[in-house]
Order: C-alpha cells, then sequence, then structure tokens
C-alpha cells in the first residue's frame, strides 16, 4: 500500500513541475515567439520520438533474447543423450 502512495505522490509531484515549467517558459519567452518556433520544434520532435522509437525497440529485442536464451539451453541439456553410470 505505501508503494502506491509513493507512486501517486512522486506522478503528482513530477506533473507539478512540468506545469511550473511550462508557465515559466511561457511568461518568459512569451506567445508570439513560440508561434514563430511552432514548425521547428513539431520537426525536432518528429525525429527525436523516431530515434527514442528505434533506441526502444533495439532495448526490447536485446531483453527478450536474455530470456529467451536460457530456455534454450534448457531445450539442449534435456535433448542430450544421458549417461548410463549417471
Amino acid at each position: 500500500m505505501r508503494a502506491g502512495i509513493l507512486a501517486i505522490e512522486s506522478l503528482g509531484v513530477s506533473i507539478l513541475i512540468t506545469l511550473i515549467g511550462l508557465y515559466l517558459v511561457r511568461r518568459i519567452v512569451g506567445l508570439e515567439n513560440l508561434r514563430r518556433n511552432n514548425e521547428v520544434a513539431g520537426v525536432i520532435i518528429g525525429i527525436v520520438g523516431t530515434i527514442y522509437a528505434v533506441v526502444l525497440a533495439f532495448i526490447v529485442v536485446v531483453e527478450w533474447q536474455k530470456y529467451d536464451n536460457p530456455y534454450r539451453g534448457e531445450l539442449k541439456m534435456s535433448s542430450a543423450p544421458h549417461s548410463p553410470t549417471g
């Protein structure tokens, strides 16, 4: 139960920090300046998102192979001929 409360508190704090950062950026930079750079930001976010997706896919494949390899080794050992003495 304590872990659930801690998770909710962590989520709430991170959302609060994000909203404060958004408010400060809008206040300091100004809305007109943000509108001018909207297209550039969209392209950059698209590129970063694509790179993130590719890296995440590689991580998933590597981790999946780590869990699959012991199972394959187990199959090899179970199909090996047993020695008559042991």
